[in-house]
């Protein structure tokens, strides 16, 4: 990066943790700007240092530009995860919690439901013998072994089912692109916590997603899913 367009930023970030996340945005950060919570800028200091760090994004691409030019190697676009990563595969669910959201009225009381369905879901799995793994962020689970799957569980919030099996299916897409590029991808599994329209399922389905919900009292699914034994 030209020196110009670095002097007065950070050249590096620590954000205190050791987790894979937090070290891949430390290895990450070319420049920053670091400012106390208790002295936050006003209106006009922020967007004049965001239209900076908009003309250093754009001197950045130039220098990444040239150097995948002069050489090659010394630029990876793949976005695939780090091998040395010393984590063993794990289940391990979060718990789900309420929170209370502030409103004008009264306090609204939501519980969440993900983590609960996930454990469910993975304890359903891994009693019919598969291998789960969930400590495989941003992926909400993977089931290793020699027919390896991408998983997506997603809770359907009364009649939000357009907008969960949307989310899951761009989600499910964009981790096989930039996480297992491949030759012979996982397969790609979208889990629901309720019974989606038949036109759900075979949209997802045409997409290359199998798709599993819960009814009630059994983990249903399409037939590649059936086939793949990865649901009742």
């Amino acid at each position: 990066m030209p020196p110009e367009v670095l002097r007065g930023w950070d050249s590096a970030i620590d954000l205190g943790k050791s987790g894979l996340r937090q070290r891949r945005y430390e290895a990450a950060t070319v420049m920053a700007w670091t400012c106390p919570l208790d002295v936050i800028p006003d209106e006009a200091t922020l967007q004049a240092r965001l239209s900076e760090i908009c003309l250093a994004l754009q001197a950045a691409i130039d220098v990444r530009r040239g150097m995948a030019i002069s050489d090659p190697r010394s630029i990876s676009t793949a976005g695939k995860a780090p091998t040395n990563d010393p984590r063993e595969y794990d289940f391990n669910p979060g718990t789900d919690s309420s929170i209370e959201i502030s409103a004008r009225q009264r306090p609204i009381i939501r519980t969440t439901r993900h983590e609960g369905g996930l454990r469910r879901y993975g304890e359903w799995l891994i009693s019919r013998g598969f291998t789960v793994a969930t400590n495989v962020y941003p992926r909400d689970f993977l089931i290793t072994g020699e027919s390896p799957w991408i998983g997506e569980y997603k809770v359907v919030y009364g009649p939000q089912v357009a907008r969960a099996s949307r989310e899951a299916h761009s989600q499910l897409k964009e981790y096989r692109f930039f996480l297992h590029p491949d030759p012979s991808p996982a397969g790609l599994l979208a889990v629901f916590s309720a019974p989606l329209p038949l036109a759900r399922v075979a949209w997802l389905n045409s997409e290359g997603i199998a798709v599993v919900w819960w009814s009630g009292s059994a983990w249903n699914g399409c037939l590649s899913a059936r086939a793949a034994g990865l649901c009742d």
